[in-house]
């Protein structure tokens, strides 16, 4: 862990894993073994599974699960609420995470946008600056705003 690096209480972080310099781990983060963390990445109340990569800047807020070999681009952003206020309303009700899960094996370019509560299956590629709406299926490529599939499983285009 780089000296520069700001790891919170309560942030568990696995054996062999590189967190390089600026990144933030906030109140109760779990990064498991052999990831690497990149500068300036920020990491709260996430999980991030055995040998992940997350690129430089990229952004998980509370509640986002990152299976096992997952890799996150730089610039990278998830969204863990559908229907944000900048002050919650006693009729809004209490804030729960609505993070995304991102499959064992998944990649998610640079510049992409990953909206609350969406899935992406394994193995699955977001393209880069996507704005991912829906869940994607596993193995597909998805690029573009919103989000489409452009390949399926076993490389066949779409369309």
């Amino acid at each position: 862990v780089d000296e520069s690096a700001e790891v919170g209480e309560g942030v568990v972080i696995g054996p062999g894993t590189k967190v390089w310099g600026h990144a933030c781990g906030i109140r109760g983060s779990k990064v498991r073994a052999s990831c690497v963390i990149g500068r300036y990445a920020h990491v709260e109340g996430s999980t991030v599974g055995d040998e992940c990569k997350l690129e430089n800047l990229a952004y998980l807020p509370p509640g986002v699960t990152l299976e096992r070999g997952v890799f996150v681009g730089p610039n990278a952003i998830f969204c863990n609420e559908k229907y944000p206020r900048a002050e919650r309303l006693p009729e809004d009700g209490e804030f729960i995470p609505n993070g995304a899960v991102v499959k064992r094996g998944a990649s998610v370019g640079a510049r992409a946008t990953i909206g609350a509560g969406v899935v992406i299956g394994e193995r699955a590629l977001v393209g880069m600056g996507a704005v991912v709406c829906e869940d994607v299926p596993a193995t597909a490529t998805v690029v573009g705003i919103p989000a489409r599939p452009i390949r399926r499983a076993g490389g066949q285009l779409c369309g």
